[in-house]
């Protein structure tokens, strides 16, 4: 599990993640309130990618994965 604050760690890797994966990185870090709560579906479909790409981003980032 990560140490650091999620939003942190997050903005330390945008420049690193693929464009999709980018995508979600950014509606979160906009609007995490709200996103947090997100169904994953609801995320992806906002980032304009698919929830398995949700689901790999927060894998990356040290996450056992996403859950809303």
């Amino acid at each position: 599990m990560r140490q650091d604050h999620p939003s942190t760690h997050l903005r330390s890797q945008l420049g690193l993640l693929p464009d999709a994966e980018r995508r979600v990185a950014e509606v979160l870090l906009s609007g995490a309130g709200v996103a947090i709560h997100e169904s994953v579906g609801r995320l992806a479909a906002r980032a304009g990618a698919s929830p398995a790409t949700v689901v790999r981003l927060s894998r990356r980032l040290g996450y056992e994965g996403f859950a809303a």
